[in-house]
């Protein structure tokens, strides 16, 4: 190296410069935009999963139902089932509205109030399944 190259600095004086300067960078005004990119998208986020798991109760609540007007179409004529002429097990209510027969474990409960049970968001399972026995309803059946 030449003597003027050690006098001003040269490469090493140079790259101390670049480094305080480096030093000296606002670097909170730097880093603002992460910041606010990761805030604001942490609320987008959890808004995004709050509307998915709604969409998966409301998806599974159609089929419940979907499932319980398909069974409905199909009624088997049951002459006795458990239950016949007590209260509803769901609503404690006098027998004066249509009763259903949840086959196979032919449990007689009302129709509505059976719908209304299927359609909580609390419901237990996937499945059409019976409040009293907790069995898969394979089918559902008329009172004659």
């Amino acid at each position: 190296m030449s003597r003027q190259t050690i006098r001003t600095g040269g490469v090493p004086g140079l790259l101390a410069l670049v480094f305080f300067a480096w030093l000296l960078l606002p670097w909170p005004l730097l880093l603002l935009p992460t910041t606010i990119m990761y805030t604001a998208a942490q609320p987008v986020a959890f808004a995004l999963a709050l509307c998915l798991a709604n969409l998966t109760r409301y998806l599974r609540r159609r089929k419940r139902l979907w499932k319980l007007s398909s069974l409905g179409r199909r009624k088997v004529p049951v002459d006795a089932a458990y239950g016949e002429g007590e209260p509803c097990c769901i609503c404690f209510g006098a027998e004066d509205e249509a009763n259903i027969c949840l086959l196979p474990c032919r449990h007689s409960l009302h129709a509505s109030c059976y719908r209304s049970w299927i359609c909580t968001d609390s419901y237990p399972s996937r499945d059409l399944i019976c409040p009293i026995c907790r069995r898969k309803v394979t089918g559902v059946g008329k009172l004659v």
